[in-house]
Parts: C-alpha cells; structure tokens; sequence
C-alpha cells in the first residue's frame, strides 16, 4: 500500500503527462535499500555487485526493502553455484509471509513452489518470477493462512521451507 501510496502522490506531484524517470526510480530504490543494509556488514560494493547481477527489472519490481533483505539473503551464498536457496519471512510491506526461492531457471520452480504451498492449504496473494541473466530466476510468493493472517508460527514456518527447498 506505502508504495501505491508514494508513486501516485510522485505521479500527482510531476502530473500524469510527466512519467517517471526509470533512472530516477532506480536511484532511489537502490539509495534506499542501501540505507537499510548499512548494520548488516554488507558493502556498497557486495550489494551493487550482486543488483547487477539481477538486473534493473528485479530492482524495478521489488521494494526497497525487499531488496534490502534478500540482499542479506545472499551475504554468504555463492550465486554461481548451481544451488537453490529459500528463505520464508514475515514482511510488513505485504502484510503476509514471504517465500522467497532463488533457484536456476530449469527447475519449473512455479508448479514445484505451488504445489508445495498447496499442500499446507496456504494461499497464494502475491507471486513474481523474475528471469535472471545467469540462467536462474528469483521467485517471491506472499503467502497466508487460509484465515488470511500471516504464518506466525516458526516451526510451521520452517517446515514450509525445507518443504519447498525439497521440492526445488
């Protein structure tokens, strides 16, 4: 919603004839979301090393704190390996629990991750896939209970991603 919320305040702001400047949103996005990963240890250069591997439409889709988390994600992981990682966490931002799997491309991660989640009778509110030039895709699922709340209980939590890595 805080998003929704800032690009049409900015769309407001500039006029709807003025769109905004994909550069300008890559900055700032990326100001930001090295802004939060200042405690973390990770460099400036880590960070923007690892974002140009992704590439700008991962940067475009997701938001700074995303970006910033997954970030962190990846602090001892070796993107060139051909090894999957998946990680599950509350986030504020989606008002949900996020499934977050980086895996390479050949896997058909979507039908594996769905499937998995389906098993737990969980609901799927959010989903992207993103292709990434290294022959992997990052790909982030919001998902809720079926009383639509977040997934507060840990182990629960865990079991859903070993889950999903033995799926992947």
């Amino acid at each position: 919603f805080d998003e929704t919320y800032e690009l049409t305040k900015r769309a407001l702001r500039y006029g709807l004839t003025t769109p905004i400047d994909k550069d300008e949103l890559l900055r700032e996005k990326r100001t930001r979301a090295l802004e939060l990963l200042r405690p973390s240890g990770i460099s400036q250069d880590q960070a923007i090393r690892l974002w140009t591997t992704f590439g700008e439409e991962y940067l475009l889709r997701c938001k700074p704190e995303e970006i910033a988390l997954q970030t962190m994600l990846f602090k001892d992981f070796d993107i060139t390996a051909d090894e999957t990682l998946v990680d599950i966490q509350d986030s504020k931002a989606t008002a949900g629990t996020n499934a977050f799997i980086y895996a390479p491309q050949k896997q058909f991660t979507f039908a594996l991750a769905t499937a998995a989640l389906d098993e737990f009778g969980l609901s799927i509110t959010d989903a992207r896939i993103i292709p990434l030039a290294n022959e992997h895709s990052l790909s982030m699922y919001t998902i809720l209970e079926q009383d639509g709340k977040a997934i507060n209980d840990e182990p629960r939590r865990e079991k859903i991603r070993q889950r999903l890595a033995r799926a992947i």
